[in-house]
């Protein structure tokens, strides 16, 4: 697979297809920036927003480790993942609960999924050797 990038589009040629087809760079990373936006901002207001403190109306002071399970199985999808999130998942709904506050979510959330999003744009880009 080769790709060439100049000012204006983004073309991919497939080995053994030949198929091409343009599409502009810039909606590339739109996407990429509206996505992880949304994903992060969404999650993070919905779960330590707004269901850890009606949690912590029945759970108490373990909610954390209820919410960081029900959390992690939200990410079930991932299975693959699920082992290696719990922890994350059980230290973040602890930071949250007890400081009260999204922002260590949303910072750690940007800084995986943003690591993630480069690695995938990376390849995406034939940047890596």
């Amino acid at each position: 697979m080769s790709i060439k990038i100049n000012r204006f589009e983004l073309t991919l040629n497939t080995i053994g297809i030949g198929v091409s087809f343009i599409c502009f760079f810039h909606c590339l990373l739109v996407i990429t920036i509206f996505s992880l936006v949304l994903n992060i901002l969404g999650e993070e207001f919905l779960w330590r927003g707004y269901v850890l403190p009606r949690q912590e109306l029945t759970y108490g002071k373990r909610t954390w480790i209820v919410h960081g399970v029900l959390w992690t199985l939200l990410h079930a999808f991932k299975w693959w993942q699920m082992l290696a999130l719990l922890p994350g998942a059980l230290a973040l709904s602890f930071v949250a609960q007890r400081l009260q506050n999204t922002w260590p979510g949303i910072i750690a959330h940007f800084i995986t999924n943003g690591m993630g999003m480069i690695g995938v744009l990376l390849v995406i880009l034939d940047f890596g050797g």
